[in-house]
C-alpha cells in the first residue's frame, strides 16, 4: 500500500496539478483579455505556457470550458454584449438627465442623485463587463 502523507508521490502530483491549473487559468485570462474569446485558441494558450495542447485538454474539455473556469460563466455572444451595452448606456443617460434636471432647477439634491445614478451605471458596467465579451 502506498504512502499517503504530505510527502507522498500522490500528494506531490496533486500539488503540481493544482499549480499547473492555476498557471493555465492565469495565462488563459490574459489571452482572453487581449484577444477576445474568438481570437484566443488553446494552441496559443499552450504555447504561452510552453506546454502541449493535450496538457490543457487533460483538465478542460474545450475552449468554452476553459473560459467558464476563468470567468465563471459561458462566453457572451455579440448579441448579448450589445444588449448589456445598451442597458449601461441607458443608465448613463439617466444619470446625465437627472443631473441636468436638478442643475436647471437649482435642486439641493443635484450632486447626490446624479452621483447615485452614475454609481449604479458604473456598478452595472463593472458587473456586466468585468468579463470579456466575445469579439
Amino acid at each position: 500500500m502506498g504512502k499517503k502523507g504530505p510527502n507522498s508521490p500522490t500528494c506531490a502530483r496533486a500539488q503540481r496539478k493544482a499549480v499547473t491549473r492555476a498557471r493555465v487559468l492565469d495565462v488563459a485570462r490574459a489571452v482572453f483579455a487581449s484577444r477576445g474569446y474568438e481570437g484566443a485558441t488553446i494552441r496559443l494558450i499552450a504555447a504561452e505556457l510552453g506546454m502541449s495542447t493535450g496538457a490543457i485538454f487533460a483538465s478542460f474539455e474545450d475552449k468554452a470550458d476553459l473560459y467558464r473556469a476563468v470567468y465563471g460563466h459561458p462566453p457572451l455572444t455579440p448579441e448579448i454584449a450589445a444588449v448589456i451595452g445598451q442597458v449601461v448606456t441607458d443608465w448613463r443617460q439617466r444619470a446625465k438627465d437627472c443631473a441636468d434636471f436638478h442643475e436647471r432647477n437649482d435642486s439641493p439634491f443635484s450632486e447626490g442623485k446624479a452621483a447615485a445614478y452614475e454609481r449604479c451605471a458604473q456598478e452595472a458596467e463593472a458587473a456586466l463587463f468585468g468579463v470579456e465579451a466575445v469579439r
